[in-house]
Order: C-alpha cells, then structure tokens, then sequence
C-alpha cells in the first residue's frame, strides 16, 4: 500500500505540472489514476471537480463576459 501511495504522491506532482502546462485534459486523466491508484491520498477529489470547472469553461460556447458585451447593443434593436 505505501508503494501505492509513493507513487500516486508523484503522479499528484504531474498533475500539477500539467495543469500549470494547461493541460487540462491530461490532469484530468492523471488524477483519475491517481484516485483509483490510492483513495484516500489529500486533495485528489477537490483537483477533479476544479479541472472538470475548467474543462467546462473550455467547453462553453462563449464566455459570459462576451455575452455581456453584446447585451447592450441588443437592447437597443427596434422591434417592427
């Protein structure tokens, strides 16, 4: 179990680099190892639900900010 342990703390150090890298989907893929590799190893569940958020960003068509901007022009289109 300690070799389980040993080697999901390694894996915990790529999925950082990778994030860092914005390899999003990669982190992803490690950390899913690393949390069937050794349950109970800190931090892992908080690191997939924060890398699902910014795969969903990069998912979204468009931002809200970009929807923001266009509000103000399409309040100001006259209906016939």
């Amino acid at each position: 179990m300690e070799c389980n342990k040993d080697k999901a703390t390694r894996a915990k150090e790529l999925i950082e680099k990778k994030f860092i890298a914005k390899d999003i989907n990669g982190a992803k893929k490690f950390a899913l190892k690393v949390q069937n590799l050794y349950v109970s190893l800190d931090g892992i569940p908080q690191m997939i639900a924060t890398l699902n958020v910014y795969i969903s960003a990069e998912n979204s068509p468009e931002s809200s900010l970009e929807e923001a901007k266009r509000w103000p022009s399409n309040a100001n289109a006259t209906t016939s």
